[in-house]
């Protein structure tokens, strides 16, 4: 039979069994569509990419999004000032005691000239209050440089003299003046009440001490126990018996001597302390910057350790207890920070001065030296001409606190500690019962 006279619709060359005769066209349409039943995997397969791309896309942009936020957070930098937005005042004045010589002054055509902010270097202030007479017991100025990681902190003790007419005319009662101001005024939020208090004493720091103060920070002292507790205490040699009580305070130490971890309750007593120095408030400033040098220490092994119990702990107790105007970047920035800085990189002083009675007085000439050479975030030096230009912190009619105020910067106490070396030698602070 030749080829061409194949008939169209035989199928017998489907079947090498030969058994095609004996299909119908029923088992031919059923072999055709268990044909199609078989093509019909490869079209599967084919539709069900779709999800696999849907997978690739999601991975891609939450990569993106990790590059970015990753990105943020290693170039983010908070704002700084504007050079020509200067929170003191330039023009020259009389420097000089009343009654002695005065020598002319010079004036520059534009005293503003040249007050050009130093990139990446902040100042901050820190200042704890107490909860009954919103007293500043520990008022700190704390600069961060952050081009050369280091951290300058210098104190000024709560018996600094500042005639602001106070009944004490110490500079602790000044922030609860403005405290109560804030109150009488604005009667809101305490976060309210306390941030425009904060923002009092601040302008009155930076107008007078010729700084500028980037940020600030407050705290109350049932917050500064929480957060100890937070970060399970601090370890710090107590270097005598500690013992003393004031009812009216609400305040009672004792802290036997001897090595410790001392808890939030024990580290408030600690700071607070100053009975039996002989300089009473110098010698709790400088008993404060052993519990700061141990403090950062013990944060630091925290983060670096990663005990994240600890570390949500800290997080909420500072969310509850602290007042700042900085915002989540500002505080992620600066914390990314402390974690590069070692001790060795830290330097604390007090400001520089003297007692004179009830009152710490600082030294003009000692105060402007240290806040040159560690606070000041401009290029141009603060000149004698400009600091303290109402004489704020001095007492002209009082010969014993002008005296100190005036006196030459070698004779008074400037001391400026390294935190590496608190560490291994802590600090001798002389103590009465010596």
């Amino acid at each position: 039979m030749s080829n061409n006279n194949i008939n169209n619709d035989d199928v017998s060359m489907y079947y090498p069994d030969g058994d095609s005769a004996h299909m119908t066209d029923d088992d031919i349409s059923t072999q055709k569509l268990s044909k199609n039943i078989r093509k019909k995997p490869s079209y599967s397969k084919k539709k069900n990419s779709k999800p696999h791309w849907l997978i690739i896309a999601i991975v891609l942009v939450v990569y993106a999004v990790v590059l970015l936020v990753g990105s943020w957070f290693l170039f983010y930098k908070p704002e700084q000032p504007s050079s020509n937005d200067l929170p003191f005042d330039v023009t020259p004045v009389d420097s000089t005691p009343t009654g002695e010589d005065k020598p002319p002054l010079t004036h520059d055509d534009d005293p503003a000239e040249g007050y050009k902010v130093r990139e990446g270097v902040y100042n901050i202030l820190l200042v704890a209050h107490d909860k009954e007479a919103h007293l500043a017991d520990v008022t700190m100025l704390v600069n961060c440089d952050t081009v050369n990681n280091t951290i300058s902190v210098m104190q000024i003790p709560r018996d600094t003299y500042i005639g602001l007419k106070l009944t004490t005319n110490k500079i602790n009662e000044a922030f609860a003046r403005y405290y109560g101001s804030a109150w009488n005024l604005t009667g809101g939020s305490m976060k309210e009440v306390c941030l425009n208090a904060l923002k009092d004493y601040e302008e009155l720091l930076e107008q007078n001490l010729c700084i500028n103060i980037d940020y600030s920070i407050l705290m109350n002292l049932s917050g500064f126990r929480n957060i100890v507790d937070a970060i399970g205490g601090v370890p710090i040699y107590v270097p005598f018996d500690m013992e003393y009580n004031d009812p009216a305070q609400d305040l009672y130490i004792n802290l036997p001597e001897g090595y410790r971890v001392l808890n939030g309750d024990e580290a408030e007593q600690f700071v607070r302390f100053r009975d039996d120095y002989v300089q009473a408030d110098l010698g709790r400033v400088n008993a404060q910057k052993i519990f700061l040098t141990a403090m950062f220490s013990q944060v630091k092994s925290v983060v670096k350790n990663l005990d994240i119990p600890a570390m949500n702990a800290l997080a909420t107790e500072v969310s509850n207890n602290v007042y700042t105007e900085m915002n989540v970047s500002n505080i992620l920035f600066f914390a990314k920070f402390l974690l590069k800085v070692d001790l060795a990189q830290i330097n604390m002083t007090t400001i520089p001065g003297n007692m004179a009675g009830n009152h710490y007085v600082i030294n003009r000439e000692a105060t402007l030296e240290v806040i040159n050479q560690y606070f000041n975030i401009y290029t141009k030096k603060i000149s004698d001409s400009i600091f303290d230009r109402n004489k704020l912190f001095c007492d002209t009619s009082s010969e014993s606190i002008k005296k100190v105020y005036f006196d030459d910067a070698e004779n008074v106490l400037d001391h400026v500690y390294n935190a590496e070396d608190i560490k291994d030698n802590s600090i001798d602070i002389p103590i009465l019962k010596d």
